[in-house]
């Protein structure tokens, strides 16, 4: 088991990282989006908590589409840990799609289409909250 700092140093890796690297809890609410996301999003970040259904999609079926492929990963049995978990991402094939817009407040409305890797791992504890849930979802781009 990570100590907690450990935890703690490889979720400000992950926060900090030019990789395009998004941490959901078991109910699909956002935990981590890293520096590489916001990059991609002209700077959006949306705010720990938010519903993977409230995040910028291009539409209602690109929404869906992702949720169903984020579930079909959720159900699988068992969760990595966080050290093999970012290994396994760079390595699986891409398994889910997320289609998104950059929100008019970024300035003008962009489609971006990123093609990722979702991962089950076991709960990621952030500064500001212990692990908590059955699982988490490492959502890696390629």
């Amino acid at each position: 088991l990570a100590l907690p700092d450990q935890s703690n140093q490889l979720t400000h890796a992950w926060r900090s990282s030019d990789a395009q690297l998004v941490v959901l809890d078991h109910e699909l609410r956002v935990v981590l989006w890293s520096e590489g996301m916001a990059k991609v999003m002209s700077n959006f970040r949306p705010a720990q908590g938010t519903s993977i259904q409230g995040l910028p999609f291009l539409s209602a079926n690109a929404r869906q589409r992702t949720v169903a492929a984020l579930e079909v990963v959720m159900r699988e049995e068992g969760a990595l840990g966080d050290a093999a978990v970012a290994q396994v991402a760079i390595t699986t094939a891409p398994n889910v799609s997320l289609h998104l817009v950059t929100p008019i407040s970024t300035g003008a409305q962009e489609e971006v289409l990123l093609s990722m890797t979702a991962i089950k791992m076991k709960p990621l504890a952030t500064a500001t909250t212990v692990a908590e849930g059955p699982c988490h979802l490492l959502i890696m781009g390629k």
